[in-house]
């Protein structure tokens, strides 16, 4: 997988998380080679909406409410639909969260 905009690792699943940006161009997303096969191939991934919440506000358990909607588009390399997918997230608390992205440390230089 080829992702072009990483986000960073998930601090409970140890997942890589890849921030997809809006755009209809294939090459500026996330790039998925198959390897070579003789019938139907199946693709799963999973897809959630990003949303910023701050350790403070977590510690002070301010309420806030949110509504996130994605859709994308699978697409062959050109530019052919192959299928489009969408999801849709409310958060209300941390609890709401699928994961947090562990925060990268800046090295002196």
């Amino acid at each position: 997988m080829q992702c072009p905009t990483p986000l960073g690792m998930g601090v409970k699943t140890n997942r890589r998380y890849c921030d997809v940006l809006t755009g209809r161009d294939p090459a500026a997303g996330v790039i998925i080679m198959l390897p070579p096969h003789k019938g139907d191939v199946t693709l799963t991934f999973d897809l959630h909406n990003r949303h910023t919440y701050s350790e403070e506000q977590m510690k002070d358990k301010r309420a806030a409410y949110a509504r996130y909607t994605a859709v994308i588009g699978a697409l062959t390399a050109d530019n052919t639909l192959i299928s489009r997918a969408v999801v849709e997230n409310e958060f209300r608390s941390a609890k709401d969260l699928v994961d947090r992205i562990s925060a990268a440390r800046v090295r002196p230089a």
